[in-house]
């Protein structure tokens, strides 16, 4: 009797759970949210998920590899106050800044990654 019991009560459990989402059919939470780890790759044309306006401060400008280095501020929900490479999406950027330049540097985050898109010096 209580082997039909106990067959009974783990076959309804498989049929209560059949065709609910198991974790594999379910997204994580880490694909629908921001991930702490930046991938190395982002798509072309792909809408930023954040953009900040952050003031800094350039440290180093590497045209080749068409990075800057900031010294910038905190960026709220994205990282702390740190100095940084950044790349830079608009070649016309490297003709505005120079070394020691302040600014309020505009920011954009695809994927994890964020890159400099903008930048209006501080006179």
């Amino acid at each position: 009797m209580k082997t039909t019991l106990l067959f009974i009560a783990v076959l309804l459990t498989s049929i209560v759970g059949c065709g609910k989402d198991t974790p594999a059919d379910k997204p994580s939470d880490s694909a629908t949210s921001q991930s702490a780890q930046p991938s190395q790759s982002s798509e072309p044309g792909k809408k930023p998920e954040m953009t900040f306006h952050v003031m800094a401060t350039v440290t180093e400008i590497d045209q080749p590899k068409e990075k800057i280095r900031l010294d910038h501020e905190k960026m709220e929900g994205y990282m702390e106050a740190m100095e940084m490479p950044f790349k830079v999406s608009n070649p016309a950027v490297f003709t505005q800044v120079t070394v020691g330049a302040k600014g309020r540097f505009t920011v954009e985050v695809t994927d994890g990654i964020g890159v400099i898109t903008g930048v209006q010096l501080i006179q």
